[in-house]
């Protein structure tokens, strides 16, 4: 379905440095060379060509994935969703107990190579756990697409130095010698966009759960954050939904389900109801401004959306019921690695 764009979400965020703050997610500093004994580098805020700091998109994703995960494993006892770094091992018989997606799927295009077949593309969105579906695996891209979020114009941000020291292994003390000044961000506000294309209802209460966490400081950005740094605050954010038609009705917002046939429902598992999932949207006045695309729009500074509380109950449902197809269940993919491994002796 990558090729066919049916529904779109966009949500645009400035986010904040909040006061007395500091954030560092860079690289090391180019114009000091780093000496052998030297284990710490000296890091600097990532920059721009035009000058501008700026947090990488794929930075904020994986936070936000991270955390995604976590709010999935306390909703269904730690079997919400696959655990990335589980990977299999051609060394240990035995798979990890939440062995990733991307691995499941391997496993199962190697068999299927095998005895000459494929595996639909829709198989690699419908067989993925909530976290593959939506951030993606090694087979598949994913729903959810994170922008770049540049400092709003090149004043913003107030370099700081700030002197720490490394701490020797064995000792536990302070390692002499061997004192450090990375350069942390201050008082500087970043504006981009998170993307989720042919987009769920749950995806957008799943998100939402993630954005009520960051603003109760719960997620932290960049490095030192045992130190307490890189908590951000969001100071704006506008919503906009764009679907190819138009909208059933006006005032609901539906899921991607609802814009697919009957033999694209069954490939990508928007069964028991998904196809169907819609949630309120009062007021809501849809325009045409190329008359191709619906599209609405709205903007919450500084409190939230309600829509993010009306689409909860669908995500907290979804990230609850899951359950792995029985071709991704760990005792099926048992057996097909064990007959992999016995044909490569």
């Amino acid at each position: 379905m990558r090729k066919l764009l049916l529904n779109e979400f966009v949500l645009g965020l400035e986010l904040k440095i909040i006061e007395d703050d500091l954030l560092l997610i860079g690289m090391p500093d180019p114009t000091q060379q780093k000496k052998k004994e030297d284990k710490a580098d000296k890091y600097i805020p990532m920059r721009s060509s035009d000058g501008k700091y700026f947090i990488p998109g794929s930075s904020l994703k994986g936070v936000l994935r991270s955390r995604a995960e976590y709010i999935a494993n306390i909703i269904h006892q730690g079997n919400g969703v696959c655990h990335i770094f589980d990977q299999r091992k051609k060394s240990e018989a035995h798979l990890p107990g939440r062995l990733c997606c991307g691995d499941r799927f391997e496993i199962r295009l190697k068999d299927a190579e095998k005895n000459q077949k494929t595996l639909p593309y829709a198989t690699f969105y419908a067989d993925a756990c909530p976290a593959c579906q939506l951030f993606g695996h090694s087979s598949f891209q994913g729903r959810l697409s994170v922008t770049d979020f540049p400092a709003l114009d090149s004043d913003s941000g107030k370099p700081f130095s700030q002197t720490h020291i490394a701490v020797d292994r064995l000792t536990a003390g302070a390692a002499q010698s061997k004192l450090f000044t990375p350069k942390y961000l201050r008082d500087a506000v970043f504006k981009g966009s998170i993307h989720i294309q042919n987009f769920s209802i749950w995806q957008l209460g799943w998100l939402g759960f993630v954005l009520q966490d960051l603003r109760e400081g719960l997620i932290r950005l960049g490095r030192k954050q045992t130190s307490g740094y890189g908590k951000l605050a969001i100071q704006k954010e506008t919503v906009r939904f764009r679907y190819l038609g138009k909208p059933p009705t006006e005032e609901k917002l539906w899921g991607i389900g609802k814009y697919l046939n009957d033999e694209w429902i069954k490939q990508y598992g928007y069964g028991n109801g998904l196809a169907y999932e819609s949630i309120d949207l009062p007021g809501a006045q849809w325009s045409t401004p190329d008359h191709l695309w619906y599209e609405y729009s709205a903007e919450a500074p500084p409190e939230p959306l309600p829509l993010w509380e009306n689409a909860r109950s669908a995500a907290y449902h979804y990230l609850q019921s899951f359950k792995f197809t029985p071709d991704m269940q760990l005792k099926s993919l048992q057996e097909l690695w064990d007959r992999q491994r016995e044909a490569a002796r």
